[in-house]
């Protein structure tokens, strides 16, 4: 088992089901933990900031340094374009300087109509998928072309997430 104690984590989009489940699993191994949310939350791992302020964002930049950056951010596709520019842009800038970027993105990248298999080199050029979907493509692109030179990038695509609230 990897130990977790020493590591850092900011994670923006942690209120989610996903979110609450990894910062709950992080705490348990006593994680290092900064939380970025649109909304309150109590603890003193959350901060409410509004991200595309980049004085805001700075407030966060000691923290950001050598830490596992992990965008779960949801909304709207507009949102998640939104967030996705404002966190590459921040890196870029080294107002935010994680030692690894990751991202979750969607299955919904692809065509749901398709019958072919899924491997993970395949084009997305082949059909247009969901609104939801191009917004994830996009970001995933931007991670891509802009961040691989500075930081390593993960992306993570996960077809079903299943658990009890």
């Amino acid at each position: 088992m990897i130990n977790l104690k020493k590591e850092k984590f900011l994670i923006f989009g942690g209120a989610g089901f996903i979110g609450e489940s990894l910062v709950a699993y992080l705490k348990s191994q006593e994680a290092n933990l900064l939380v970025i949310t649109r909304s309150e939350k109590s603890g003193n791992i959350y901060k409410k900031i509004n991200i595309k302020n980049k004085l805001e964002l700075q407030k966060i930049s000691d923290f950001s340094v050598d830490c596992c950056l992990i965008n779960l951010m949801g909304g709207t596709p507009n949102e998640i374009v939104d967030t996705g520019k404002v966190i590459v842009d921040a890196i870029q800038a080294s107002i935010l300087k994680p030692k690894k970027y990751v991202y979750l993105s969607s299955m919904s990248v692809y065509d749901n109509e398709t019958s072919q298999l899924l491997k993970e080199d395949m084009s997305f050029d082949w059909k247009q998928p969901t609104t939801y979907g191009s917004a994830k493509i996009f970001v995933e692109k931007l991670m891509e072309e802009r961040l691989r030179s500075i930081v390593p990038v993960v992306c993570l695509r996960p077809g079903r997430v299943y658990g009890l609230e």
